[in-house]
């Protein structure tokens, strides 16, 4: 059985042994968010860029289909 002592002591090396949340990728991204979470209580204007815009159009919907339309493909093989 183990002394109280011991058993706190245990627990501290296992909390010296984790991995800070502060390393690796996990720091960086928590570390950007910060940044900006702070500039947003600064109140600095933030800058916005459109990097894509889409447009779809459909030119015709037809519900009647022919045979050739849905046929298996020739030399097609099921594995």
């Amino acid at each position: 059985m183990k002394s109280a002592d011991q058993v706190a002591q245990e627990t501290d090396q296992n909390d010296d042994a984790k991995i800070s949340p502060s390393a690796g990728v996990g720091g960086m991204l928590g570390g950007s968010a910060k940044r900006v979470a702070k500039k947003k209580a600064e109140g600095e204007p933030t800058t916005r860029a459109t990097f894509m815009t889409g447009t779809t159009e459909v030119l015709k919907v037809t519900t009647d289909v022919s045979a050739a339309d849905v046929a298996i493909p020739p030399g097609f093989q099921q594995k």
